[in-house]
């Protein structure tokens, strides 16, 4: 099943364990609470997200701000993940147990990325748009991945 969501706000366990494939997120969402598209442990029915869009353009820039606690986590997100511009705050565990892999860009905009946000992914690089002291990383990334602070960093 794939969801198209516009919604301000996608509120707690919203979408949690509802047989969820494919999300795409309106450039008009400014927050996803906590296990909103929560997938489920193994032995659970639950949400098989493998793909993920969050709309972002310069012409219609994305409002998304929060990203809660567990948002997306035990899912089987696949591929690169593009956060909007936007985003002060990824939570605890948001993309935990996914397959997100390659280089990931943390926007300058990001001021918290909460513990283990992207615990049990293949990253293999992080870029953070940012100086080390503008943002906190909490232990949120794989230990195997390399880590970079570049403030100036161009797509």
């Amino acid at each position: 099943t794939a969801v198209t969501i516009g919604s301000k706000t996608i509120g707690e366990d919203a979408f949690r364990k509802n047989n969820i494939t494919k999300v795409i997120l309106k450039n008009t969402v400014e927050s996803v609470g906590e296990s909103a598209f929560y997938g489920g442990r193994a032995d659970e029915t639950g949400n098989e997200i493998t793909e993920l869009k969050i709309e972002d353009t310069i012409e219609n820039p994305s409002q998304l701000t929060t990203m809660g606690s567990h948002v997306f986590s035990d899912n089987a997100i696949e591929g690169t993940l593009t956060i909007p511009g936007a985003v002060e705050e990824i939570g605890k565990y948001a993309f935990s147990h996914n397959n997100i892999s390659g280089i990931l860009v943390i926007p300058r905009s990001v001021e918290y990325i909460r513990s283990d946000a992207f615990y049990d992914n293949p990253i293999t690089e992080v870029i953070i748009k940012n100086t080390e002291e503008n943002v906190s990383i909490d232990g949120a990334f794989p230990s195997t991945a390399n880590i970079t602070y570049n403030p100036n960093y161009i797509e």
